[in-house]
């Protein structure tokens, strides 16, 4: 069984997040990071969460960055749980001029073999 690190942003649906994960989950705080080591697991899961913006508050999240940076491990971002890989590795983040929620399309803008070719990804 999967050891999956669900690293929780503050997301208001961690139960359903969890719910969704196969293997065995561990839950930690984005803040509570400090005696983690990444190679423990197959998998780390950044949730999503609103509790603040990730730009101009790099420094708060200095352990979940340092994570990513290190980590050998596959990471799958949930949201803000992407944004702040974007952020992590030099992505430019940008406030969108309206709201989204829920499952949207997504234009690729630039040719990368993790895309397979693949112009835009739709919702299922």
């Amino acid at each position: 069984m999967a050891k999956v690190l669900l690293i929780d942003n503050e997301t208001v649906l961690l139960q359903k997040l969890e719910a969704l994960i196969p293997g065995h989950e561990f839950v930690h705080k984005w803040n509570d990071l400090n005696e983690l080591d990444s190679n423990d697991f197959d998998l780390i899961v950044l949730s999503g969460g609103s509790g603040f913006n990730i730009v101009e508050n790099e420094s708060k999240l200095k352990g979940e960055i340092t994570l990513i940076k290190n980590s050998k491990k596959p990471i799958i971002g949930i949201c803000y749980g992407c944004e702040l890989i974007v952020k992590t590795f030099d992505g430019v983040l940008e406030r969108s001029a309206e709201d989204h929620h829920g499952i949207i399309d997504i234009d690729i803008l630039s040719d990368d073999n993790i895309f397979n070719k693949k112009k835009k990804i739709e919702r299922l």
